[in-house]
């Protein structure tokens, strides 16, 4: 016979275990999750498209995060509620985009956090020539109760090209509009001895 006590522990044990069952997100419920900013269009380089385009996942045993890096940073326990807390939605990046060793994707306005603070969040993708998947997720860090960093790794990072300088504007100088008037007097000198020339033929 069971005695009462232990009865109640069977009973206590199994409320946690049912409470404490992970469901995954659907990709309905991870874009219905509200932030407190909107996601930004911003330029990047465009063999990024294909990586920052996908919806990756990744589980450390508490939180399974959702990570769409050109929209928002949602997060689900696997204890309690489920439904899902913004993170955070992307606002730009930090540093140069256009740089061959690593991007660092930058999001703001998540949800409310303690101290009426909002969640932010950063994913940092580096380059890993040897990484034989396109875009890998390697480690969450909670830098605090509301901060939280995502490191990444992508051999496609490694391909980015330096973003073409655009050529400077000339300035309108003094000196350079005068070399422009005595160029233009040149010419003009030029022009007009072709014309006797012309005139001189037979």
């Amino acid at each position: 016979m069971i005695r009462p006590s232990v009865r109640f522990l069977i009973c206590l044990i199994l409320i946690v275990s049912s409470a404490g069952e992970k469901r995954d997100l659907t990709l309905e419920e991870v874009s219905s999750v509200k932030c407190f900013q909107n996601p930004v269009s911003i330029d990047f380089p465009p063999q990024l498209q294909d990586i920052l385009s996908e919806l990756y996942t990744f589980d450390n045993g508490k939180y399974t995060y959702y990570i769409a890096p050109l929209e928002k940073i949602v997060h689900s326990s696997h204890f309690g509620d489920s439904t899902g807390k913004c993170l955070g939605a992307f606002t730009g990046f930090v540093g140069d985009p256009y740089s061959n060793s690593r991007i660092i994707l930058q999001f703001s306005g998540g949800g409310q956090c303690v101290g009426h603070q909002v969640r932010r969040a950063t994913l940092t993708i580096s380059c890993s020539r040897e990484l034989s998947s396109p875009f890998e997720i390697q480690e969450v860090q909670e830098l605090g109760p509301c901060e939280t960093a995502i490191i990444a790794a992508s051999p496609v990072v490694c391909t980015i090209s330096p973003k073409p300088k655009e050529p400077k504007p000339i300035e309108e100088t003094p000196d350079r509009m005068q070399q422009l008037i005595e160029i233009e007097e040149q010419l003009i000198l030029l022009r007009n001895r072709v014309l006797e020339l012309v005139e001189q033929l037979p």
